[in-house]
């Protein structure tokens, strides 16, 4: 069962990329996760995520929507937590998403 899920998304990172997975990973146990949004990345971004990908499972890319920073974060977050947590959060999740539709910041952090 997976106990901690890294919502992380990226755009023409590659320059930082391998330094912040190592960092985030050897920071988790063998139950977490990172789930990782790419926003169209023309750098070599994908490519080293994707090599990140075949050595740990615990490594998941998914192709962004390609609409910005906010749109990037509500696909990760649908993935990393309203895949994992069940229906019982939902209602709650929705309404911390709403939330952060009305703010002007980066990122959000939920706690269950």
């Amino acid at each position: 069962m997976i106990r901690i899920s890294v919502a992380m998304v990226t755009y023409q990172g590659e320059k930082y990329i391998k330094e912040q997975l190592d960092s985030i990973l050897e920071q988790l146990g063998p139950e977490d996760e990172v789930v990782i949004s790419d926003d169209g990345s023309t750098d070599g971004t994908v490519a080293v995520i994707e090599a990140y990908c075949k050595s740990d499972e615990r490594i998941h890319l998914l192709a962004g929507p390609g609409k910005g920073v906010k749109a990037n974060l509500n696909d990760v977050y649908d993935f990393g937590l309203l895949n994992k947590v069940g229906l019982k959060y939902h209602k709650q999740i929705a309404t911390l998403d709403e939330r952060q539709n009305n703010m002007r910041g980066v990122g959000t952090a939920y706690s269950l």
